[in-house]
């Protein structure tokens, strides 16, 4: 009967012991995954925070600063200026 045998990814066969090979490889990668994941959150951890009610009026603020110069609210100054517009097409009959 021989050796028991398992396929891969690519299809070949391989043997009990590669395949433990192959496992050890998913775990050192997962155990690396991990790693970074926790560098990641130190980093987020020391970003400094800020009030979900200060953000915002920062927004609120900024907004209104802004909304002179925000096309959707007050609209193009002339039909030109704007770069949505229907251009207009040549057509011969």
């Amino acid at each position: 009967r021989g050796p028991v045998r398992h396929l891969d990814r690519r299809g070949s066969a391989t043997s009990p012991r590669q395949c433990l090979g192959i496992v050890q490889y998913f775990k050192m990668s997962n155990l690396q995954q991990q790693r970074k994941i926790v560098e990641q959150l130190r980093r987020e951890a020391g970003l400094k925070r800020m009030e979900v009610s200060a953000a915002v009026e920062d927004l609120k603020k900024y907004i209104q600063e802004h909304e002179s110069d925000d096309y959707l609210l007050v609209g193009f100054h002339s039909q030109k200026s704007n770069p949505f517009r229907e251009k207009s097409s040549c057509s011969l009959l």
